[in-house]
């Protein structure tokens, strides 16, 4: 025992279930930690006080965020794939993305989802299946898509047209301050019964500009 170090003596002393407790607590608290490796994330994807933009830096933190539970780092990933920031441009790649995050709630990867399978931007067209997530993201109260959601149910394109559940998303969507579907509601209101429609939907105080 002459020759050990007293590093080595010591962790005799202190025996194994100690040893790994006391090196865990040396580890720096950001190394793996979900919310603090996506904020850096995020530092460096926007550039944020001394920390310079390199969104290809962002892009490696975010990977590993994700890798720890991230569906927010899952959502930012697939913006990074679907606008080719700091990395190539790669439509199928982003869809998985927001396709993961989607599955785990989050409304803006299933608004981003719904719209790139409804309008077949970077993959093959689903109707059906861009409807579905556009619904969900819209019950989340996410205002593009109530808005997406009014405007495919009243234009009569592809889907058949709804009139009361148009006005209703559309509705949501203004009373959340969406220009667009605040001057879209109330053009739709010249719509045959669409006045009647809405008054028994939302009462008789017609929420336009």
């Amino acid at each position: 025992m002459k020759n050990r170090s007293p590093l080595f003596r010591l962790m005799m002393m202190l025996g194994a279930p100690l040893i790994i407790a006391a090196l865990c607590m040396m580890r720096p608290v950001y190394a793996d930690d979900v919310q603090s490796t996506y904020n850096r994330a995020m530092a460096y994807y926007h550039g944020n006080g001394d920390i310079a933009k390199d969104l290809q830096v962002a892009h490696r933190l975010f990977l590993k965020a994700e890798s720890l539970g991230s569906i927010d780092a899952q959502f930012n990933l697939g913006v990074m794939y679907d606008n080719g920031q700091g990395i190539q441009k790669n439509s199928p790649e982003a869809l998985k993305w927001y396709e993961k995050a989607a599955n785990s709630g989050h409304a803006k990867a299933q608004y981003n989802l719904g719209a790139m399978l409804y309008e077949g931007y970077g993959t093959s067209k689903d109707v059906k299946q861009g409807l579905k997530w556009l619904l969900k993201a819209a019950e989340q109260g996410e205002v593009k898509a109530q808005y997406k959601l009014g405007c495919v149910l009243l234009e009569n394109k592809g889907v058949e047209q709804d009139l009361p559940a148009a006005l209703h998303w559309l509705q949501k969507a203004a009373d959340q301050g969406h220009k667009d579907a605040s001057t879209t509601l109330t053009l739709a209101l010249d719509f045959p019964d669409a006045r009647k429609t809405h008054e028994k939907t939302h009462g008789k105080a017609i929420k336009t500009p």
